[in-house]
């Protein structure tokens, strides 16, 4: 069962009341308690559960059992304009993508944290450790759309995330972590998805690793 960490004081401010009655209430969303510290505390939620892997979703089911916000979330959601262009060579070897656009938010490291945690949660869970699905997340200042998924060969070359110098992809495969890890994820095939913006900046080479 995945475990995720919660600071205390930020989920109160996320609830909205006191925080004993937060804290007390967590049972009652079938959160069980794993470990607490002076200053967070660490839950095990069902994997059915993906909106648990992080306290914003943990705070929402609160939120709504101490009444101080029931019924749906709304969100606004609008057409972001950008296109992203599918490669139909792709349809035998990861076939779908979809897209989206977030704007203003304030993403402080913890914020980041759980959303990298979220990330591996749900690839592992309901992404059958990335055979079914997989998710990136980007930068958009850094991307000049359109956007294009596209097949590349074996010898197609970018840096990966956290590397300096460029690699093939029949490299990263046999080379890093995450390729040896999830190789076995993409079919037997001599195409290879790759996702890039229209200056042919690699964003990513789904579902092992970001450029």
């Amino acid at each position: 069962m995945p475990v995720v960490k919660l600071y205390k004081d930020r989920l109160v401010k996320l609830v909205g009341g006191e925080k004993r009655d937060v804290l007390q209430r967590l049972p009652y969303i079938g959160l069980d308690i794993e470990g607490e510290e002076s200053d967070s505390i660490r839950v095990e939620y069902s994997p059915n559960r993906p909106d648990f892997s992080t306290d914003y979703g943990i705070a929402r089911a609160l939120r709504g059992i101490l009444e101080v916000e029931v019924g749906l979330p709304r969100y606004e959601a609008s057409s972001s304009g950008i296109a992203v262009l599918v490669d139909r060579r792709l349809a035998n070897v990861r076939p779908f993508i979809a897209c989206a656009v977030a704007k203003g938010l304030r993403l402080d490291d913890e914020t980041v944290r759980q959303l990298i945690s979220m990330q591996e949660d749900l690839h592992n869970g309901l992404g059958r450790r990335r055979r079914v699905a997989a998710i990136g997340l980007h930068d958009l200042d850094a991307v000049v759309p359109p956007v294009h998924y596209e097949g590349a060969p074996p010898t197609f070359s970018f840096a990966p995330l956290g590397g300096r110098n460029q690699m093939t992809i029949e490299e990263i495969l046999e080379r890093t972590e995450t390729g040896r890890r999830y190789s076995s994820v993409l079919p037997d095939s001599r195409l290879y998805p790759i996702l890039r913006d229209s200056k042919k900046t690699v964003l990513s080479f789904p579902p092992i690793i970001n450029g």
